[in-house]
C-alpha cells in the first residue's frame, strides 16, 4: 500500500525521532493512516524492527 508523508508526519526509530533519510528499501515499517483518509497521509510511520505481534494489527 501506498502512503504519503507530509510536514505533520512523525517518523519514528526506536523510539527516537526518525528523518525521512531513515525510510530506505526493504525497511519495516509501520504507517498509522486516520480511518476515512482519502490521501493516505500518514500521522506517524515507525522504521525498523517490530515483533510480529505488532506488524500483524494493519
Amino acid at each position: 500500500m501506498s502512503v504519503k508523508l507530509d510536514n505533520r508526519t512523525n517518523l519514528i526509530r526506536n523510539d527516537h525521532k526518525a528523518m525521512v533519510s531513515d525510510l530506505k528499501p526493504g525497511v519495516r515499517v509501520i504507517a498509522e493512516v486516520p480511518e476515512g483518509s482519502k490521501d493516505h497521509v500518514a500521522q506517524s510511520v515507525g522504521i525498523g524492527a517490530f515483533p510480529e505481534t505488532a506488524a500483524s494489527h494493519h
